[in-house]
Order: structure tokens, then C-alpha cells, then sequence
């Protein structure tokens, strides 16, 4: 190779001439005449290499910065989205606090009408999401208040021994009835 590169031989071509006229001797080139060619000939591709990558570069910066446009328009759209989000989803809060304050209180004046005392554990049990199922709600919890109550008076009048009987709390054998005094006795 370095052989090729001192000595380039151009236009070998053998030319017979039969008219009778000499041969045409190749062009030999100097090192420094083809050192010259050789950096000419780079100095050209590196410019052309340039002008390609410059157009490439421009043409990728062009698109990256309309990627970057589009992102930031996605962006604040994303952030107008996102904040129409948070307000109505703070919106349907408030809301549904209004209705369960609204279900609550007649709820409340429903049951001191049947003559339920309230409480928050009792609105609880009782308040729905909808109107319908929290009447059906209370009418059921009536319901069940006015059962146990009638359980309940029941039971007390179908108990033989009295809630107030045998204050002592214990029972005494006829042994120790016959020890005590007429005093103990009565009492």
C-alpha cells in the first residue's frame, strides 16, 4: 500500500498504435502531489460529511423542538385537565356532604316523630346515598325498635320472680330461719 501511495500510476492503458507511433507513457505522481490529492480529496468529504451532518442536525433540532412545543402544549392541557378533574371531583365531595347533611337531618326529624331518640351511630345505620333507601332504611330500623320493645314488655310481664324482690340476694334454709331472731325474721 505504501507503494501505491508514492507512486499512482492514471490512464494505464496500453495503446498500440499500428500506424506506428510510439506508446503513451503512464503519468507517474510525486509523494508530495499525491499527498496533496489525497488531503484534497478528504478535505472535500470531510466538508461534505459536514453538510450532511449540519443538515441532519438542524432537521433532528427542528423535530425535538417541535416535540418540545407539542409536550408543552400536552403539558398545560394536561394540567388544565387535571385541574378540571380536582374540581369537580371536589365539586361531587361537596356535593354528596350537602346530600348526606340534607338526608341526615330529616332522617333525624323522622325518627324523633316516631319517637326515636338519634344518634350518630343510629343516622348511620340509617342515611343512604339515595332518598328511597333511606326511608326504607328507617322504616326498617322502626321496625326493629318497635320488635325489641314489644320483646321486651313482654319478657318483663312473663318473669315470675320481681326486679325488686329479695333485697338480701341470697336464700336462707329453714335451719337458718329458725336461729334468728323475730326481728331478723321480719326483715
Amino acid at each position: 500500500m505504501d507503494q501505491e501511495n508514492q507512486t499512482v500510476e492514471t490512464n494505464e492503458q496500453d495503446v498500440v498504435e499500428t500506424q506506428g507511433k510510439e506508446q503513451e507513457q503512464p503519468r507517474t505522481f510525486t509523494q508530495e502531489e499525491v499527498d496533496e490529492i489525497v488531503s484534497l480529496r478528504l478535505e472535500r468529504q470531510k466538508q461534505s460529511l459536514r453538510k450532511d451532518l449540519r443538515a441532519e442536525l438542524q432537521s433532528e433540532f427542528k423535530q425535538e423542538q417541535s416535540e418540545a412545543r407539542k409536550l408543552n402544549r400536552m403539558n398545560e392541557e394536561q394540567r388544565r385537565e387535571y385541574e378540571y378533574k380536582k374540581k369537580d371531583e371536589e365539586l361531587q365531595t361537596l356535593r354528596a356532604q350537602v346530600n348526606r347533611n340534607e338526608m341526615e337531618h330529616t332522617a333525624t326529624n323522622i325518627l324523633n316523630l316516631k319517637g326515636i331518640a338519634v344518634n350518630t351511630d343510629i343516622l348511620d345505620f340509617v342515611v343512604a346515598d339515595t332518598a328511597e333507601q333511606a326511608q326504607a332504611n328507617i322504616d326498617k330500623f322502626v321496625d326493629l325498635v318497635d320488635t325489641t320493645a314489644r320483646a321486651n314488655r313482654r319478657k318483663e310481664f312473663t318473669d315470675p320472680v320481681p326486679k325488686d324482690g329479695n333485697k338480701a340476694g341470697k336464700e336462707i334454709g329453714v335451719d337458718e330461719f329458725n336461729k334468728m331472731s323475730y326481728q331478723q325474721s321480719v326483715e
